[in-house]
C-alpha cells in the first residue's frame, strides 16, 4: 500500500486553520492564503528534491533558495494558471548547464510538482454532522 499523507482543514473562530501532522497554521487577515500554501509546498518540495539530487551527484551545496510566483487566471473558476519558481543556488564549481540538468531531475521527482502538473484524482464527500 502506497504512504498516505494527512491533513485538515477547517474554519475555527471564522478564520482558516490546517492542521498537518502536529503542526497548525491558523490563517488571519494579511497571513498566509490557503494558495500561498500550495506555492509554499511546492517551492519546499522542490528545494529538498534538489539538495538530494545534488548531494547523490556529490555536488555540494552552500545555499538553496527559490522565488515562486502565482498567477491567477483571468477566467472563472478561480485557478492559478501560471506557476514560476527561479532557483538562486550556491555550489562551488556548479555550472549553468550542471544546475539546468538537476533543475530537470528535480521537476521529475518532486511529489508535489507532478502532483500539480499531472492528473491527480481528487475525491469530494460530504456528510452532514449535528
Amino acid at each position: 500500500m502506497a504512504d498516505k499523507k494527512f491533513a485538515t482543514a477547517e474554519i475555527v473562530d471564522g478564520r482558516p486553520v490546517a492542521k498537518v501532522r502536529e503542526h497548525t497554521v491558523t490563517m488571519k487577515d494579511g497571513e498566509p492564503t490557503p494558495v500561498d500554501l500550495l506555492l509554499v509546498s511546492l517551492g519546499g518540495c522542490a528545494t529538498l528534491t534538489l539538495q538530494a539530487i545534488m548531494e547523490k551527484k556529490r555536488l555540494p551545496v552552500e545555499s538553496i533558495a527559490v522565488d515562486i510566483e502565482g498567477t491567477y487566471a483571468e477566467e472563472r473558476p478561480p485557478r492559478l494558471e501560471t506557476i514560476s519558481m527561479a532557483f538562486r543556488v550556491k555550489s562551488p564549481g556548479l555550472d549553468q548547464r550542471e544546475l539546468d540538468a538537476t533543475l530537470e531531475l528535480s521537476e521529475r521527482y518532486c511529489p508535489v510538482h507532478q502532483t500539480l502538473h499531472g492528473g491527480t484524482e481528487i475525491t469530494v464527500t460530504g456528510e452532514v454532522i449535528s
